[in-house]
């Protein structure tokens, strides 16, 4: 027998026997409902808002479980009732290797502090992952929890396989004392995956030093693996170097949204923000079918004091060796700004140091405020196939207008129609932005990029034509011929209402008559 059908027997079997434990008809609170499962149980909550012992600070003891409301429930609330004098969270795991998913719950409140007995690492003010792997949280919201020890405001995952979906961040803070990463989620080593969730408002981030700043108020990834696909970072501001995202690590970012975010430092002896969206410090990332949109970063001048000088970066920061792919992603509405309110040039792109790369390629650039790039003590910026308001080296760039609409895709006649390059464009990925597939020939445009035919677009959304309307076009090749006329006579012989053109609900001559007049008309 394989190893495969061993499983597929080993799952069945445990879905056949699993139990379903409800709190607190059966048991009276979580910790003792995880007490009593056994591996593949599922353990529904039957009240509004769980807190008190037995529900906080849980331990799940290395069981294969599921978590969720029971039905007909919804927004059920673990609320640890955490504070500064009692550190609480929602629990922790910690070399936990089967897997657990928790399904739409709200884990609210929760508070990491310093070290304690029963919290055994001040980080992560709702969750602590530890060495773990199979973890889901599939539909839950993560709420005004807080952590006192710098990293996690909501989770801390370490070394661990984590997969968040459909699930949303705001409200976290974090309390730094030196540097902070990740006022929502932060992640060292393993490999997370964020699908369909949203990260915004940040919460307040408070520090105790003058020289500390938060690296990533949104989600911040050092070392390991990560993918963020079809997420939204927005409206998170702050003294943080990637108000939206920082990186440090393999981290694969595609059809994801980057709006309102804004990184500042306000401090007489630092120069400002670091990536108003994102900040990559090291690693390689790649953001592909992404929109940048209204991003900011303030301050900007350099202080002979400040011995490494994050830079600005209206939209990006990348510095540090990192090395960035930026494909097939839209810039627009991004600013960078001195303290004073006037633009910057210290650059919508802010690339610094020997050996940091920053590649564009496919993508819009246009309608931002503040120098374009800008290359701070070395660094290598390659663009190509891409519109970029005021022009740059490389083939097939353009310095025109896009021709966007209200939705940030460009419009009939745009210059990004087919211009891009499809050998950059990665494999596995058929769609943009928007959902809507990739690679579609508008034929009333020349390709002029390069690839087989069809050629893509430039920017996060390709261009759809308008579909071919034309009623006589039987066999819907583009084209009026004979062989159309040979399908309206095939289906007025079989009695087909596809016959009927003159659209009385009846087969007969007249139909006949409307066809060779809307035949002869022809089509636009």
């Amino acid at each position: 027998m394989s190893k495969l059908s061993c499983i597929v027997i080993m799952v069945v079997a445990m879905a056949a026997y699993a139990d379903t434990i409800t709190v607190p008809q059966n048991q009276p609170t979580i910790q003792a409902a995880i007490n009593a499962a056994s591996d593949g149980d599922i353990i529904e909550l039957n009240s509004n808002v769980f807190r008190g012992d037995g529900n906080r600070d849980l331990n799940f003891q290395n069981k294969s479980l599921t978590i969720r409301p029971s039905p007909g429930r919804t927004g059920v609330r673990i609320d640890p009732q955490g504070a500064s004098a009692f550190a609480r969270r929602a629990g922790s795991f910690v070399g936990h290797t089967k897997p657990i998913t928790f399904v739409d719950l709200v884990f609210e409140k929760g508070f990491a502090g310093m070290n304690t007995s029963v919290v055994p690492a001040g980080e992560g003010g709702a969750f602590l992952i530890q060495n773990s792997t199979g973890i889901v949280f599939r539909d839950c919201v993560f709420r005004e929890n807080t952590t006192r020890r710098e990293n996690g405001g909501a989770v801390n995952c370490l070394n661990s396989q984590v997969l968040f979906e459909n699930c949303q961040f705001y409200d976290n803070a974090l309390v730094s004392f030196d540097l902070g990463y990740g006022v929502h989620l932060y992640a060292r080593g393993g490999a997370i995956q964020l699908i369909d969730s949203v990260f915004y408002r940040g919460g307040h981030s408070s520090s105790t030093s003058v020289t500390s700043t938060i690296r990533g108020k949104g989600a911040a990834f050092v070392g390991g693996t990560h993918l963020v696909d079809r997420c939204i970072f927005r409206d998170m501001s702050g003294l943080a170097q990637g108000a939206g995202m920082y990186t440090n690590a393999n981290t694969t970012v595609q059809n994801t949204l980057f709006q309102n975010n804004r990184a500042f430092l306000d401090f007489d002896d630092l120069s400002g923000g670091g990536g108003g969206a994102v900040n990559a410090g090291g690693g390689h990332a790649s953001f592909t079918n992404c929109l940048f949109l209204n991003n900011s970063s303030s301050g900007g001048e350099e202080d002979e004091k400040n011995e490494d000088f994050f830079g600005v970066g209206g939209a990006m920061s990348v510095r540090s060796g990192a090395t960035v792919d930026v494909i097939n992603s839209t810039f627009t509405g991004n600013t960078v700004r001195y303290e004073n309110g006037l633009p910057s040039d210290w650059g919508i792109f802010f690339v610094r140091g020997a050996g940091t790369t920053l590649n564009i390629r496919n993508s819009i650039i246009h309608n931002n405020t503040g120098q374009i790039v800008r290359i701070h003590m070395d660094g290598e910026v390659n663009v190509s196939y891409t519109i970029i308001e005021g022009g740059a080296p490389g083939a097939g760039n353009l310095d025109a207008d896009p021709l966007l609409d209200a939705a940030y895709a460009p419009m009939t006649g745009s210059p990004a129609i087919d211009a891009g390059n499809n050998l950059v464009f990665p494999l596995g990925i058929t769609i943009d932005l928007a959902g809507q597939p990739r690679f579609v020939d508008d034929p009333a445009t020349p390709d002029t990029g390069i690839g087989e035919p069809p050629i893509i677009d430039m920017g996060a959304f390709e261009y759809h034509p308008a579909p071919w309307e034309c009623p006589p076009d039987l066999n819907d090749d583009g084209v009026l011929d004979v062989f159309d006329v040979e399908v309206m006579l095939g289906l007025y012989s079989a009695h087909d209402l596809g016959a009927d053109f003159n659209g009385d609900g009846i087969l007969d001559f007249f139909d006949i008559l409307r066809y060779l007049q809307m035949f002869s008309d022809g089509c636009p």
